[in-house]
């Protein structure tokens, strides 16, 4: 019985880890640019003169989700975007994924029945939880 029990854990935690993460990755609402770079940034170096630069350059951080499962959508290429501008489509210039750190609370509950056997639960769901955390994720 008692290993009918830790299994039962070990496969709720599992979907319960799979249904909170694409979701506490996903984004809500529209997706808006972050502030264009400074058209015009003044440098000074260490002769004290000053270096003139001019970027153009838009931060468009989103992520993209089915509306139906929550899934994330991953494997995305600069083709599978189009990005306009006052109606004028902008070409994608720069394109990078990147992995968002995710929040992650595991909740083991037990009674003093099952405390002989508390390490048999603790160990392999901390195992579970370690094998795919990673360091700026955060746990509570």
């Amino acid at each position: 019985m008692h290993k009918k029990f830790i299994l039962g854990l070990i496969i709720l935690l599992f979907i319960s880890t799979n249904l909170l993460i694409p979701a506490s990755k996903a984004q809500s609402g529209k997706v808006r640019p972050s502030d264009k770079k400074k058209d015009q940034e003044e440098i000074i170096d260490k002769k004290g003169e000053s270096i003139k630069i001019e970027t153009s350059l838009t931060n468009i951080e989103v992520t993209v989700t089915d509306k139906k499962s929550g899934g994330i959508y991953q494997g995305l290429k600069p083709g599978n975007f189009a990005i306009y501008e006052d109606g004028v489509k902008q070409e994608v210039s720069n394109f990078s994924a990147i992995e968002a750190p995710i929040t992650l609370v595991l909740l083991l509950e037990y009674s003093r029945q099952i405390s002989v056997i508390r390490n048999e639960i603790i160990n392999p769901a901390g195992q579970f939880v370690t094998s795919f955390v990673q360091p700026k994720d955060q746990r509570l």
